[in-house]
């Protein structure tokens, strides 16, 4: 099944996630329009052309207010899901935290960063009818190559993290490259394991919610293939997606000092609970925001180096 077709079958299914999910959302502590209002102005929007794969990948970059070419800063890529596919450059940072949570950080002077968003006119990868990948894989790790030479980055502070599409995509290319981001955090999402084999030699958070099936499959069988390869892993499972325990006990897992870390949202507790939950669709997109709505892990990202 080719690209086009396949966005049909994705736009259907993701219109019942919203459906199940649009009800549900974030502790208003999080205040995802209030950070919105703070930072989408402060990104830019360009367009790469690929000469490599002669693709067009238009994108959003965030630069600190007092960015300075003589210091290097972190690099943080997201990667957004197919919903967006096709709306627009701005798109993937009005949807949820993970584009702008970053650039919310570093206007605030938590961790300064430059942030990295792409938009796609197309879907990039996708696993609904087999595994089907595009070129604009090759040409996402070209344009990250060359923001990393355009602005002044730690070559050594690479991040990259995604939601379903995108978490499938920096799964992807965190394996098939493991030199190219020195850590990740995959959110909600699962790709073919003969394709992450590479995953052993990474630094990286996957986390998800139970009740959302696919992504919980794939979460396991990362975990078999490193049991398979007696590679140490640190898990906490089941936890209440809206407690106000999650720091305290993300921490105490960092404090173990693991490179590979894998959390699960308990089911239920990223849609308040609802049964209305057919294929743990409204789960998949409900979660989002809580994973990155973790500060623990997003402060450990940044410690992470090459």
């Amino acid at each position: 099944m080719n690209i086009k077709k396949i966005i049909l079958i994705s736009a259907i299914l993701i219109l019942a996630c919203l459906i199940i999910g649009a009800a549900y959302s974030i502790d208003s502590s999080s205040d995802v329009d209030g950070i919105l209002k703070n930072v989408e102005d402060k990104f830019e929007q360009k367009t790469f052309n690929d000469s490599k794969t002669g693709l067009e990948i238009p994108y959003n970059i965030y630069l600190p207010d007092n960015y300075d070419k003589n210091k290097n800063y972190p690099l943080v890529v997201f990667i957004a899901d197919s919903s967006l596919v096709g709306k627009g450059e701005k798109a993937s940072l009005e949807q949820g935290l993970g584009g702008i949570i970053w650039a919310n950080d570093s206007k605030n002077s938590k961790e300064e960063c430059i942030v990295l968003v792409p938009t796609y006119s197309d879907v990039i990868i996708d696993d609904m009818q087999g595994n089907e990948k595009s070129e604009y894989l090759n040409a996402t790790k070209n344009l990250i190559d060359n923001v990393s030479t355009s602005y002044s980055i730690d070559a050594n502070r690479i991040y990259g993290t995604g939601q379903s599409m995108g978490g499938m995509t920096i799964l992807y290319l965190a394996s098939q490259y493991p030199d190219l981001f020195a850590a990740e955090m995959f959110v909600s999402c699962q790709w073919d394991i003969n394709e992450l084999s590479n995953l052993d030699s990474q630094k990286f958070f996957y986390i998800v919610s139970e009740g959302d099936q696919k992504a919980s499959t794939g979460q396991k069988e990362v975990k078999q293939m490193l049991d398979n390869k007696s590679v140490k892993y640190e898990v906490l499972e089941g936890i209440d997606a809206q407690s106000g325990d999650n720091d305290n006990k993300i921490n105490e897992m960092i404090g173990k000092n693991s490179n590979i870390n894998f959390i699960s949202f308990k089911q239920g507790t990223v849609t308040g609970n609802s049964t209305d939950n057919k294929m743990g669709a409204g789960e998949h997109m409900a979660s989002f925001d809580y994973a990155y709505n973790l500060e623990p892990v997003r402060d450990w990202l940044f410690k992470q180096h090459k």
